[in-house]
């Protein structure tokens, strides 16, 4: 198994762009932070599955009131450097995905640097331990990695003969820095187009955070990773060859971009994500948290690949929650181990952006601007 195999094997099929450049670097102390005072009331998040948070301050009163109509959910972050988040409700059904085994291990694999890997039983995803990833790349080369997993697989707790597999940290990707800024402006462009801008958030989260000149082996490319095909159908100019950077490509204008994957999810993702419904049985719910994850798999997988899981999964679901979960674990026609890995990445970027945001000395201000 040579490097590139054991990466990919590693890393637990997924294929999102996989670009190692990190964009420059803007200091926070650079710039002076914000002194606006802001008032903030904050109201009955209801069934939303999102912070509902309204202020009385710098917004018109009309303006105001056609937002809490419209995105009643959510809630502004900025720091000096005008960092953004939509922070998740904190009720049970979001900190049942958030704590689960998946999303943690997820969380821990994009915090780790690059120089380590995570031996790690795919079942379950219990991180047995942490290797330099000098020590792993030489076992590999002496082609000894697979007696080195069975030492591993002696240490697991599972119950059942684990798989184990060494994933390599990915912190050099998930460039909080470089991307956290942008956020504002994306979220900004979906809201205009009456589309969840938390949607937004989670796919600069973990499209391509660290670059955006990032190009995947399949041609995607630009902060929201739009296909060739799907860019020229929404009107964008797009420049072959697909594999490689040209500062005409349109899809690598973030403005452009953006307005394209909001019309997207709006025009393509959402109407898909209410078929699958219809077909499992459950009620389409649009502020719910399953529903927009739900979304963002389509978003990664294609509407026709969800379509055919949920022709084929043959189970009832209690809730678009359950819906969720199985998909973590689901193998059906193309919808594979990168597809069930997608939310689950989502979550645990979310989470650890959440974490970089508070471990800054950063001004806060609570804003409602959308």
């Amino acid at each position: 198994m040579n490097l590139l195999n054991l990466f990919f094997v590693g890393f637990l099929g997924w294929t999102s762009v996989l670009t190692f450049g990190v964009s420059e670097l803007i200091s926070p102390t650079e710039h002076p932070s914000p002194k606006t005072k802001i008032e903030i009331i904050k109201t009955d998040s209801g069934n939303s599955g999102f912070d509902t948070i309204t202020t009385v301050a710098e917004v018109d009163s009309s303006v105001e009131q056609n937002i809490e109509n419209e995105f009643r959910y959510k809630k502004y972050w900025s720091s000096a450097q005008h960092y953004s988040i939509i922070h998740l409700e904190q009720d049970s059904v979001a900190l049942d995905f958030l704590n689960s085994a998946n999303v943690q291990f997820w969380k821990r694999n994009i915090q780790l640097s690059e120089d380590s890997f995570l031996v790690v039983n795919q079942r379950n995803r219990q991180v047995l331990d942490v290797l330099p990833k000098k020590a792993v790349l030489s076992i590999e080369n002496g082609q000894n990695l697979k007696s080195l997993a069975a030492i591993y697989r002696n240490l697991s707790t599972d119950s059942i003969e684990p798989t184990i597999k060494f994933v390599r940290g990915r912190k050099s990707f998930f460039n909080y820095e470089g991307i956290g800024p942008h956020l504002e402006q994306g979220m900004r462009i979906f809201a205009e187009h009456d589309v969840n801008p938390m949607i937004c958030q989670m796919l600069l989260l973990i499209e391509s955070p660290s670059n955006p000149r990032g190009i995947s082996v399949s041609g995607a490319a630009g902060h929201f990773q739009l296909m060739p095909s799907v860019a020229k159908r929404y009107g964008l100019r797009v420049v072959a060859p697909y594999n490689r950077y040209h500062a005409g490509d349109e899809r690598y204008n973030f403005t452009k971009s953006a307005h394209v994957a909001a019309r997207l999810v709006k025009g393509y993702c959402i109407p898909q994500a209410k078929m699958v419904c219809k077909t499992l049985n459950l009620e389409p719910d649009l502020d719910a948290l399953w529903f927009n994850l739900l979304v963002l798999h389509i978003y990664n997988a294609g509407g026709g690949t969800l379509n055919h899981v949920a022709k084929n999964i043959h189970r009832e679901f209690k809730d678009g929650n359950e819906l969720i979960v199985t998909l973590w674990s689901t193998r059906i026609g193309r919808f594979g181990n990168s597809s069930q890995n997608y939310s689950q990445l989502c979550l645990a970027s979310y989470l650890s952006y959440s974490e970089f945001l508070e471990s800054k000395n950063w001004v806060k201000n609570d804003e409602l601007r959308f």
